[in-house]
């Protein structure tokens, strides 16, 4: 008996195209994408080639999401958080008849800075929805605070082409740390500063590699400059270089306010890369394990030179870690990732 799957999402975003390929073997032609857009302006991706079943809804704006849907005619509809567009397509499967499924990368952290009409929003479309997918154990957990039962909640995490990652894992370390990622107060580039100006007077001869773009960014390059850092700044990059630059680099630091995820996590363990991170982070104790392939520590300058520099000194402890990271990024492949989604599916189908 076929049933027909659509997930509504916003792009086609790097870490989702992975998974939903993988998707698509298993589902074939009764699996779906609908793209909201093909671009977000913050971000200067190449266009992704799609080896899944897609449409774009901006393509004919004059066409309603109602019309796309009745056309296509799916039996679970998966939506993507609850802006207007998933409001509309949940909408549609109570008038339709059809079933729900909802996946978020959202977790208790996100929730704090949701207003009362957000969460009571989701208050009310959980209590209708028939699974529930998360991207990590935080989501998982979050959604249990909604009181959904176990047995109805799925994770499927953020993935990369971990393969062609690992054709990089034995280049050249040239720098000591990197960041990677939107140079914004949410991604706290200044602590980055922060930490690597504290390292320097200890570290003569510290190399650092800066990865992306944003408004802090000449600010950053500035504060280097009048430090006198030894830095490399190559611009943006796009998903197929990225591999090399986390692989030359022996440590990756990922400070953040708020991070539903953190792909770059995923790019930095996959090249055996060690991780340094936050509790802000939805990945850490997930993908970057405290004293086992990186560190989550507390937003303390100090305290992460401290560790900075216990991996950096240690070539032992170092050549544990980064093994550690490849043996655990297996966990997080673009399959391990389509088989959460695909259970969620399965166990919809059967009730």
């Amino acid at each position: 008996m076929t049933c027909k799957t659509l997930i509504l999402t916003s792009i086609p975003s790097p870490y989702r195209v992975t998974v939903f390929n993988e998707i698509d073997k298993i589902l074939g032609n009764d699996f779906m994408v609908f793209y909201v857009a093909k671009k977000h302006p913050s971000f200067n991706w190449n266009e992704e080639v799609l080896h899944h079943n897609h449409k774009y809804i901006s393509d004919n704006p004059d066409e309603s999401l109602y019309r796309k849907l009745k056309l296509y005619n799916p039996d679970i509809i998966i939506t993507c958080g609850f802006n207007l567009v998933m409001i509309k397509a949940i909408i549609y499967t109570f008038l339709f008849g059809k079933k729900r499924i909802a996946n978020t990368d959202a977790w208790e952290l996100n929730e704090r800075n949701y207003s009362f009409f957000h969460i009571l929003i989701r208050k009310v479309m959980y209590k209708r929805m028939g699974a529930f997918v998360s991207v990590s154990m935080n989501g998982y957990n979050n959604f249990k605070r909604y009181k959904i039962s176990e047995e109805k909640i799925f994770i499927s995490h953020y993935a990369i082409d971990n393969d062609y990652s690992f054709k990089f894992i034995n280049s050249e370390k040239k720098f000591d740390l990197m960041f990677s990622g939107q140079f914004i107060d949410r991604k706290m580039p200044f602590f980055f500063c922060e930490v690597v100006e504290l390292l320097a007077k200890s570290k003569k001869d510290l190399k650092v590699l800066l990865i992306g773009d944003g408004e802090l960014r000449d600010q950053v390059i500035t504060r280097f400059k009048n430090n006198n850092i030894d830095f490399t700044y190559p611009g943006f990059i796009q998903k197929s270089e990225l591999p090399s630059y986390y692989a030359s680099s022996r440590l990756f630091l990922f400070p953040t306010r708020l991070d539903s995820w953190g792909v770059v996590a995923n790019d930095a363990c996959a090249v055996g890369t060690p991780v340094i991170t936050c509790e802000n982070a939805g990945s850490a104790g997930d993908l970057v394990i405290d004293n086992y392939n990186g560190y989550v520590l507390p937003l303390n300058a100090e305290i992460w030179v401290e560790h900075i520099n216990l991996l950096l000194r240690d070539t032992d402890k170092y050549t544990v870690f980064s093994k550690n990271c490849l043996t655990h990024i297996k966990r997080y492949a673009p399959s391990e990732a389509a088989e959460g989604l695909v259970n969620a599916v399965n166990y919809l189908k059967n009730i």
